[in-house]
């Protein structure tokens, strides 16, 4: 056949040698590495969605929505109750998000939150058309499952008074 390479002898022991390349050629474009495990990924994380509202949070976990009150003592047992490896995610809701952020933060976990604009789009985009706050809940777990978004960064917190004062200012 025409264009068909003949293996190399038995006693050439490089065959870059055979293509008339420098021997070294193979060996400096190629990178000998062991992949490495990333810590962040060897623990599974816990996706928990919350949709907050003025007066209570509608918490979807481990595929049951539960309601608790939007307050601090019962943020603070939610909070508490959750595996190290959970990942909060709930979405911008006019500033009542503001004392569940903080109190994930407070208690060193993990949260994402979300434009509300997103969540609608991926949900129409899982033909996900019907709205109640069980189902935004749920939503928003399916959405921390499929894209892993980044954690929130701890503000300092002269930052976060600083951002509840403009908050109330308008």
């Amino acid at each position: 056949f025409v264009g068909q390479l003949d293996p190399p002898p038995a006693h050439v022991s490089n065959l870059n040698s055979c293509l008339n390349l420098p021997s070294s050629y193979c060996k400096s474009k190629r990178k000998h590495h062991k992949p490495t495990l990333n810590p962040f990924h060897t623990q599974m994380k816990t996706y928990i969605g919350i949709d907050v509202a003025k007066l209570h949070l509608d918490i979807h976990r481990d595929g049951k929505v539960a309601r608790i009150p939007n307050n601090e003592k019962s943020i603070s047992l939610f909070i508490k109750s959750l595996p190290d490896s959970a990942m909060i995610i709930c979405e911008s809701s006019g500033g009542y998000e503001a004392s569940l952020i903080s109190l994930a933060h407070t208690l060193h976990r993990s949260i994402a939150r979300i434009n509300a604009r997103q969540v609608r789009d991926f949900a129409k985009a899982k033909g996900r058309l019907a709205k109640s706050d069980a189902i935004d809940a749920q939503i928003l777990t399916e959405f921390g499952q499929t894209f892993h978004p980044s954690p929130l960064s701890v503000s300092e917190p002269l930052l976060q008074q600083l951002a509840a004062q403009i908050g109330r200012a308008h």
